[in-house]
């Protein structure tokens, strides 16, 4: 961005402020600050600064001093609160300060619950000996980009042609008729006979109106009766069932 210029600087709070969308921010998002900023005195030249010393309030020796501020906000349960935090950073150290030129800042800002609940924030530069002007470009302030998750490419697998088999045809049975079985009378009321061995099929015909008649499969010793077990009943009009009577 443009360069900008604070001067005619009365107080160590004297300095100059960005305002920053505070809607962009989530809960685990972080944000990248940088910016340039160079010193210099009243005639135009290069003021110097110590990094190496602790910054203290209001101490000549002052190197910039880059805070956010933020309005608004939620903090151990109050809401409206103002909240502060001092953007420090190794840069100055690391890189030393050189009056005759612009001194690089960055720091990475994560964002809390309590910045994700301001209604407003900016960045402030101050704290700076007044008889200073500060002079700072490419201030920004941008999320920072995450790194690309790359996935696996699977190959492409050509499924093999197959020459289609034909199932076999089983041979189709022609119908086996079933012999028509002409059906026989049960007894009179009172009656019963043998009506065969039990390896023989037969068709019996219903009991009629009011009358009911038992199918018993009977053991003979000797031309005897000794086992007589009831296996189905017919009853009026009624089809055959199966008689629920046992061993007589």
């Amino acid at each position: 961005g443009g360069g900008i210029i604070s001067r005619q600087r009365e107080h160590y709070e004297a300095g100059f402020r960005q305002l920053i969308e505070h809607r962009c921010f989530n809960i685990g998002d972080e944000y990248i600050v940088t910016g340039s900023f160079k010193l210099q005195n009243a005639t135009g030249h290069g003021a110097s600064c110590d990094p190496i010393q602790n910054q203290g309030w209001r101490q000549k020796t002052n190197c910039p001093s880059i805070h956010l501020k933020a309005w608004g906000c939620t903090v151990n349960g109050k809401s409206g609160q103002a909240w502060n935090k001092w953007l420090r950073t190794v840069e100055f150290k690391k890189n030393g300060w050189k009056p005759d030129d612009f001194n690089d800042f960055k720091y990475t800002l994560p964002v809390d619950e309590i910045l994700a609940s301001c209604t407003g924030a900016e960045i402030y530069v101050y704290d700076i000996n007044p008889e200073f002007e500060i002079l700072a470009k490419s201030v920004s302030f941008n999320a920072k980009t995450k790194s690309p998750t790359l996935e696996p490419t699977l190959p492409v697998t050509t499924a093999p042609t197959t020459t289609p088999t034909a199932a076999p045809t089983a041979p189709t049975a022609a119908p086996t008729s079933q012999p028509t079985m002409n059906e026989t009378a049960v007894p009179d009321v009172g009656d019963s006979w043998y009506i065969g061995d039990g390896n023989v099929p037969i068709a019996l015909a219903k009991a009629g109106s009011d009358v009911i008649t038992t199918l018993s499969a009977v053991t003979l010793d000797n031309g005897t009766e000794s086992f007589v077990v009831p296996i189905a009943r017919s009853y009026n009009d009624h089809g055959w069932e199966k008689e629920p009577g046992g061993i007589v």
